[in-house]
Formats: C-alpha cells, sequence, structure tokens
C-alpha cells in the first residue's frame, strides 16, 4: 500500500511539473501575448490541478467506504469546479484556453485509484489528496505574492485559504482512514 501511495504521489508531481507547460494553452487572441510566463504557467498547473481534483472528488464520492471521504469528495467537486470556472472566465479574459481535461499524470492516478476499494481506497484518496493539495498551496502562493497579472494574483490570494482549510481537512481525514487499518 505504501509503495502505491509513493507511486501515485511521484507520478502525480512529474505530471504536475511535465504535463503544466504553458504550451498545452490555446491563444485564442492577442492578450495572451502580454501575460508573463509565470501567469501562464499559473494557469496551466492550476487548470490540471483543479480538473484533477474534480475528477478525483467524483470517484470519492462514488467509492469511498468512509463517508469523510466521500463527503470530502463531494466538497472537493463543489470547491475546484467552482474554481476553475473563475480560472477559465479570468484565462478567456486574458486571450488565454486553459486545458479542460486532467493531465496524463493525473489521470493514470485517478485509474490507478479507481481499481481500488475499501479502506484501501480511502487511504491511498486521502494520501494522494494531501499531496496534491500541498502542491497546489505552493503553487498558489507563489502566485498570490509573486504573480504579474493583478487578475490571476487576486484569484490566487483568494483560493489560497481555501486550499489550507483543504489540507487540514485532509489531515484530519488520513488520521480517521488510518485508525480503521489499526483497530
Amino acid at each position: 500500500m505504501h509503495r502505491l501511495r509513493l507511486a501515485t504521489t511521484a507520478l502525480g508531481l512529474a505530471a504536475l511539473s511535465a504535463c503544466a507547460s504553458p504550451m498545452h494553452m490555446a491563444e485564442t487572441s492577442g492578450p495572451a501575448a502580454s501575460l508573463s510566463a509565470t501567469d501562464r504557467m499559473f494557469i496551466s498547473e492550476a487548470a490540471y490541478g483543479g480538473l484533477g481534483e474534480v475528477a478525483l472528488g467524483e470517484l470519492a464520492y462514488r467509492k469511498g467506504s468512509d463517508p469523510g471521504v466521500r463527503d470530502f469528495g463531494q466538497q472537493m467537486v463543489q470547491a475546484h469546479g467552482q474554481a476553475n470556472n473563475q480560472l477559465v472566465s479570468i484565462s478567456s479574459a486574458k486571450g488565454v484556453t486553459p486545458p479542460t481535461k486532467p493531465d496524463p499524470g493525473r489521470m493514470a492516478v485517478t485509474e490507478m485509484l479507481a481499481k481500488l476499494s475499501g479502506e484501501q481506497f480511502d487511504q491511498e484518496y486521502v494520501a494522494e489528496q494531501l499531496a496534491d493539495h500541498e502542491v497546489s498551496l505552493t503553487l498558489y502562493q507563489a502566485e498570490a505574492s509573486g504573480g504579474a497579472d493583478p487578475d490571476l494574483k487576486a484569484f490566487a490570494q483568494k483560493n489560497v485559504p481555501i486550499i489550507q482549510q483543504h489540507i487540514d481537512m485532509l489531515k484530519r481525514l488520513h488520521v480517521r482512514t488510518m485508525s480503521t487499518t489499526t483497530s
């Protein structure tokens, strides 16, 4: 189980860095050229992450054996769905179309988790989500403090406390799901 968790986390992090290039975004008009490379990278990485959170949230809602895991999955669909819509709106106004589906790494993580069930699913989902949210927090904090575009910077600033709240929830869920194994 620990090996799967490490593989899942490694795959997700590798996908984040390898697939989150601004080259995976379509420019829809001239204003996109005015965005800094950092802002363009943020759009791409934030979109991939948010889309992945929604896909995994839907899976957790369906497959979670712990009610807390199912509830958290449902919250991820709602919270990241809203953030995704806001990011698309901001990006479109800047002339950029962000990715519309999770990157291949996150899709692979979803496929691996889909093969699990019961307590094993709950534990691996929570561990993967904790790692992914910590990466997202770093991404959003960097944009909030160093982004050049004021709209993207404000979007990141607004979402930093929400991501931190998700991490806090995941830490509590991690203790809870791990205690079911040792009981």
